[in-house]
Parts: structure tokens; sequence; C-alpha cells
């Protein structure tokens, strides 16, 4: 028995309404790969949006968290930073402190051992913190840090191997000695804290234009390349679906 017309523009329908539902349930799967906390830096692998993402879409330790608009990295020490830029072909994340006292937060790491992530600048130095009831701010600017200092007095940072006589002794007190702290943070950029990330490597990924993921063979640390699909044709079905199923 064979089909009349009317049959086969039904059939048609039906594929098409299936066709629709599928894209647009493979769309809303895949919608999270790439995310973003406002307009901040692209998620991508390894990283991932912990209130968004499931665990294999990222590598461990590598999660981010969205504070309204801000993108948020826990290191496990812990410490938070805010995101400010991630580089994926250089594997570098650049951060801060809302608060502006960078400084601060990196006493309380003393190294990344237990952190994925290391000093992107390997230049690393010992300080020494003083409290200092009475300095002259035009000469020692550059090692005050407001952020640690209170009424009455100042915190300032020097190197541990600077000559004594840079220290006005007579208004100072010696407060500890910290090690491990990249240089970085005295010179240039003395807002932003730089780290980067050697494994999962994904710069081949990320040099040819490819998307980067973790093998599916069992290994917590080999990853492939894989094409990404082009966003004007998933768009293309996603609006012939949903049109077909809203009519």
């Amino acid at each position: 028995m064979g089909f009349s017309s009317e049959s086969a523009i039904s059939w048609s329908y039906t594929l098409f309404l299936l066709l629709g539902l599928l894209v647009k349930i493979g769309a809303s799967q895949n919608q999270c790969k790439e995310s973003r906390c406002g307009h901040g830096p692209a998620i991508r692998f390894p990283f991932r949006l912990k209130d968004c993402q499931p665990n294999h879409f990222g590598y461990p330790g590598f999660e981010l968290s969205c504070r309204g608009k801000r993108t948020v990295l826990e290191l496990p020490i812990p410490v938070e930073f805010d995101v400010k830029s991630i580089d994926y072909k250089s594997q570098v994340i650049k951060l801060y402190d809302p608060n502006d006292c960078l400084f601060g937060e990196l006493l309380k790491i003393n190294g990344l051992s237990v952190s994925p992530f290391g000093f992107y600048q390997d230049t690393q130095r010992g300080y020494t913190l003083f409290n200092c009831s009475v300095l002259d701010r035009s000469t020692f600017q550059e090692m005050i840090f407001p952020c640690l200092s209170g009424p009455g007095y100042q915190v300032l940072v020097v190197r541990s191997d600077s000559p004594v006589e840079n220290v006005p002794l007579a208004s100072c007190t010696k407060m500890y000695n910290i090690s491990s702290v990249p240089h970085e943070i005295f010179a240039v950029d003395r807002k932003y804290l730089y780290l980067n990330w050697t494994e999962p490597d994904c710069t081949r990924c990320e040099l040819i234009g490819n998307g980067c993921r973790l093998k599916n063979n069992g290994s917590k640390s080999q990853t492939e390349c894989f094409v990404l699909p082009k966003p004007s044709q998933t768009k293309k079905f996603v609006a012939i679906g949903e049109f077909l199923l809203e009519h």
C-alpha cells in the first residue's frame, strides 16, 4: 500500500520536528562548552564553570565561578582571585584582587605546590615585612602596601637581601620573612598576578584553531584536538527546529 501525498507531507513534517528537537537538545547540552561571566574571558577546556558544566568538561583544579559578572578562580589554599584574562595559546591566566591587596593574598599562598598552576615569571625572591610608625612616603612609596597598613602604622616590604641602610630601623620593627614571591609583583604590573599551567597541554590545538579535550581512553592527562562545529550551521538548524516546534 503506497503513501498518499498527505501522508508523505505528514511524515516529512514529523521528521523535521524530530530533527529540530534533537538539534535543540544537542545545542542545549553543548552551549556550556564555552561560557562567560558577563563580559569576562571565554571559559573553555581545561577550565569549566562549576555551576554550569559537569566535571568531565574541564580538568581537575581548573574550576571557575561566576560572582555576578566577575570570573573567580579559587585556589586550593584557599585563596580567591578575579580573572582578568585567559591566554589559551600561551596557557597563562591573568589574575587580580578586587580588594586591591594582591600582595596580601600572596602572603596566604606561600608557594603553589598544591595547585595546578605555577608563577608565570619564575623569578622569585624573599622579602621582609616591617611595621613602621613613621615613614617618608616620598622615599618609600614603592615599598609601602596601604592595604596591609592601618591607623598609626604602615607596612614596608623590602627584599631580604637589601642593604640594612635601606630600612629606617629607628621607626620600624621587623615582622617576618616571606619567600617565593614573584618579583614582578613589585615591578610594572603590581596589580596583576600571572600564573601558567603546563598540564593539560592544549597549545597545539589552540594554535590551529581547534578545540581541546581529554582523550576518551581512560587517561587523566592526555589530550586531543577536535574540529569545532561551525556556529552558523548549528544556529541555522536550531532556528529551524525551534520554528517547527513552536508552530
